[in-house]
């Protein structure tokens, strides 16, 4: 796949070589490392209660962090949010 970059110069992203990439164990290491800072800012958090951090693979490594206080408590406080934002990590949607 061909970018466009500002200054008008191109790029060509490799797919097939950022797949490879993204399957190394040092690159699944990271994706933990990453789910447990994010952990670790909510268990600052007062009030927080249980935090639980589940790694897993699809076809590349993933981590997902999780609160029991449900969506209507993150709409309202942001809490998964803000931990994410504190851990170093960028949010956007989708």
């Amino acid at each position: 796949m061909k970018y466009s970059l500002p200054n008008g110069g191109e790029f060509h992203l490799d797919e097939g070589e950022v797949g490879k990439l993204l399957k190394r164990a040092d690159v699944a290491a990271a994706v933990a490392e990453a789910g447990e800072n994010v952990a670790a800012q909510l268990r600052a958090q007062p009030d927080i209660g249980a935090v639980y951090v589940e790694r897993y693979t699809t076809d590349r490594a993933a981590v997902s962090v999780t609160i029991p206080l449900g969506v209507g408590d993150e709409l309202k406080h942001g809490r998964l949010m803000t931990a994410a934002l504190r851990a170093g990590l960028e949010v956007g949607g989708r």
